[in-house]
């Protein structure tokens, strides 16, 4: 088709080829410029998320607040506050702070700890010494009651409550119990989950409401406010 075109149009066709690439080139930088500025938007919003982010993180997180009892666990031993001690500091049980020759190695019974402060919590671990062997005839007690007495275990005492955990022989779950600081030293209270209601008990406890709870392999106090 170009043979049948004179030279004049041949001049014409080549001005507009010309003139048409002019104007694409820029079109084609502003598209660059345009594309680049919007990667860069983007890296500096992805880039600012992240800060944010890491900072967010990086703050500290208010302590959890106590779980509340809005369902009714099940009672095993209901607690009888007029049995209950004194609320003074315990003396110092013997063996606290010295090795104890175990089956399991030589372990260091824990002492008692304060309550924690309004609105705080603490968490109790377990005791290695206090065992099924500490129980003495409690231990039978947690199995003639559904219990697997060899799953119970004592954990670091507030003052004078002394929390435990049992698990129940059929599995349903692991119950809470507070040893009795008289009459022997067996179970001033007993509480099991039920229905989706965790195993709570709350004492007041130098002028505090305390509240446990299992959280684990530990046990959580937390220090209700009023």
């Amino acid at each position: 088709m170009n043979d049948h075109l004179s030279p004049h149009e041949h001049d014409d066709m080549r001005d507009l080829l010309l003139a048409g690439t002019q104007r694409i080139r820029p079109a084609a930088r502003r598209r660059t410029w345009i594309a680049a500025g919007t990667a860069a938007i983007l890296v500096a919003a992805v880039v600012g998320g992240v800060a944010v982010t890491a900072q967010l993180g990086s703050r500290h997180e208010a302590p959890p607040a106590a779980p509340t009892p809005s369902l009714t666990p099940e009672v095993i031993i209901p607690f009888d506050a007029s049995r209950a001690p004194e609320e003074s500091p315990p003396a110092e049980a013997p063996g606290v702070g010295e090795k104890i020759w175990t089956p399991h190695g030589d372990v260091v019974r824990l002492p008692a700890v304060s309550p924690p402060a309004v609105g705080t919590r603490i968490t109790l671990p377990a005791d290695q010494v206090l065992t099924i062997r500490a129980l003495l005839g409690t231990g039978v007690w947690l199995d003639d009651n559904g219990f697997d007495g060899a799953t119970a275990q004592g954990y670091q005492s507030v003052w004078r409550v002394h929390p435990w955990t049992a698990d129940r022989s059929d599995g349903s779950g692991t119950c809470l119990f507070i040893r009795a600081d008289y009459g022997g030293g067996g179970w001033s209270e007993a509480v099991c989950p039920a229905a989706g209601a965790p195993a709570v008990i709350e004492r007041r406890v130098d002028g505090e409401l305390l509240r446990f709870t299992i959280d684990g392999d530990a046990v959580d106090v937390y220090a209700v406010p009023e």
